[in-house]
């Protein structure tokens, strides 16, 4: 996985290749390479059946294949028959987020996929009575299938539920894909360690609910090798007036080696040491997207900082990789690296904010500001400063997300399931 923010202002001259953990959240700037096959195959899928699901391992990066990839694939579509045809015939809405009641966020989720896509309708309203009730609607004024992908949807099945009655969502859901004349397919992403709980939770309410499913699995060498060239070339290709940003082929391979290591990198929830990964079924060694993309990013900051003059040409190297220790190294210790010039005072709001943001077993939780200061003794201002450290480029510790439900504040949680063990390990040590 790689994606691009040609729009990005942090990024030098505007086209920093590599920008941001989560940049996938700049919907109309992000570009994805890497999983062609496999956007292919989920896009199909979506399109033809009434359900589908996907699994994976916490690390392959699903959730940006699923947003900078599907999702904004077909909502380009989407805006291209729609210029060119005046109709549209697919819909596509995304929800990852299940920290509140996920019925209405999921009708939210609808009303703002339809402004896009219907603009004469500045304003949406969709029926508060049932979900069902909610994307009939939707299809009608959109005269389009919608196409619903329901992301981390572990958390949800995880979660401590904040739905009057139980899980009610689940009942919705069920509903609606046992509504043959309802114009809406899902597809359901879903973390490998919580697959299993998909069969308790829709017994007796879908038939055969793992009929068509999909597993993701870390990227093979060639996807990854592609990840990191391709975003540069792409680059290239927008600034072709300006020195081209150019990377050593040693610099590739070197790369895909040390991350192919199931030993390089990773840390053991256990001790904080290093822990041995399985990265493919038949032990061949896949690469972990995110931590491709982490490394690309430091590799990337590097020779930026490198640079005599700002006009300066940037060229990646196998000799600032040695530099820096290596991937595994990169990986191990980036949490340390974007932590350790906080102040005495700004590391114990930190500790105590993590904390809080992250349990014991590595779950994040995301917290509003006030939240925060309230939970730390911390006043709401100074909370605000450090998140915006946090979230930062070049740092990504935290990303924000959605408000909850009838406020207007965003909310914070740490940007990746794989930083949580680090933190929790850096809280340890700070």
């Amino acid at each position: 996985m790689s994606t691009l923010e040609t729009s990005n202002p942090t990024a030098v001259e505007g086209r920093g290749p590599y920008v941001g953990l989560t940049a996938y959240t700049e919907r109309d700037a992000a570009i994805f390479f890497g999983r062609d096959a496999e956007r292919r195959v989920l896009i199909s899928n979506l399109r033809a059946s009434r359900l589908t699901l996907l699994y994976a391992r916490s690390g392959t990066g699903k959730s940006s294949l699923l947003r900078a990839g599907v999702e904004a694939r077909l909502r380009q579509v989407a805006e291209r028959n729609r210029a060119q045809r005046g109709a549209v015939s697919k819909v596509p809405v995304i929800l990852g987020s299940w920290h509140d009641e996920p019925t209405e966020r999921l009708i939210e989720a609808v009303e703002a996929a339809l402004v896009d896509i219907v603009p004469e309708k500045p304003l949406i309203n969709l029926p508060r009575t049932g979900l069902v009730d909610a994307l009939e609607a939707a299809t009608s004024i959109a005269d389009a299938t919608l196409l619903v992908i329901l992301d981390q949807f572990e958390e949800y099945l995880l979660a401590p539920s904040v739905e009057a009655g139980g899980r009610r969502f689940a009942d919705e859901l069920a509903e609606c894909l046992n509504r043959p004349e309802l114009r809406a397919n899902f597809l359901v992403a879903i973390r490998e360690d919580a697959y299993s709980r998909l069969g308790d939770v829709f017994q007796s309410r879908i038939q055969n609910v793992y009929g068509n499913y999909l597993h993701l699995a870390d990227l093979n060498r060639i996807a990854a090798e592609e990840a990191i060239t391709q975003p540069i070339e792409h680059v290239n290709e927008l600034h072709a007036d300006l020195p081209p940003i150019e990377i050593e082929p040693a610099l590739v391979q070197a790369v895909l080696d040390q991350l192919a290591r199931s030993d390089e990198v990773g840390l053991d929830p256990s001790d904080g040491g290093v822990v041995v990964r399985t990265d493919s079924a038949d032990g061949s060694g896949g690469i972990a997207a995110p931590y491709l993309q982490l490394v690309m990013q430091r590799l990337w900051g590097a020779e930026v900082e490198r640079r005599v003059a700002d006009d300066d040409p940037v060229r990646l190297r196998l000799e600032t990789l040695a530099e820096l220790g290596g991937a595994g190294m990169i990986v191990r210790t980036h949490v340390d690296r974007v932590l350790r010039d906080l102040s005495g005072a700004d590391r114990d709001a930190a500790v105590d904010m993590f904390r809080h943001l992250v349990t014991r077993s590595g779950t994040k939780i995301a917290l509003a500001p006030s939240d925060l200061a309230e939970y730390t003794g911390c006043s709401e201002g100074e909370v605000r400063g450090l998140l915006g450290h946090l979230t930062q480029a070049g740092v990504r510790i935290l990303h924000d997300v959605p408000p909850s439900p009838g406020t207007q504040t965003p909310r914070f949680e740490i940007s990746h399931d794989l930083l949580a063990m680090p933190i929790l390990d850096w809280c340890a040590r700070a």
